[in-house]
């Protein structure tokens, strides 16, 4: 475990049952609904400035408040062609393989 590291989940577990993500994943701080694209960005943001009263504005973010698992209602983007292709050069998606994925992991 690492507390000081944030860990963010997405896919299709949060976007569709996005409470019972965060109760399984209790590691995870936060998740994300539908499209990451415009929610990260804003979410990083606030983080970063400790505006946690704004999370409410951030579209698709799943988040704990006290007991409650609280999720905002997910951005639905027409045409995902408008957004920037994913950086793989940045991520090596093969140092982050898991067992039964199609990418092998290192180690």
């Amino acid at each position: 475990m690492r507390p000081e590291v944030t860990t963010i989940v997405g896919g299709p577990h949060p976007s569709a049952l996005p409470e019972k993500t965060l109760m399984f994943l209790k590691e995870a701080d936060f998740a994300f609904r539908g499209e990451g694209e415009v929610g990260v960005p804003l979410f990083t943001r606030y983080l970063e400035k400790g505006q946690i009263d704004k999370f409410k504005e951030v579209p698709g973010l799943v988040y704990r408040e006290g007991e409650k698992i609280l999720h905002n209602a997910p951005l639905i983007h027409e045409n995902i062609d408008d957004f920037d292709f994913v950086a793989w050069d940045l991520i090596r998606p093969n140092e982050y393989g898991q067992p039964g994925s199609l990418v092998p992991g290192k180690g």
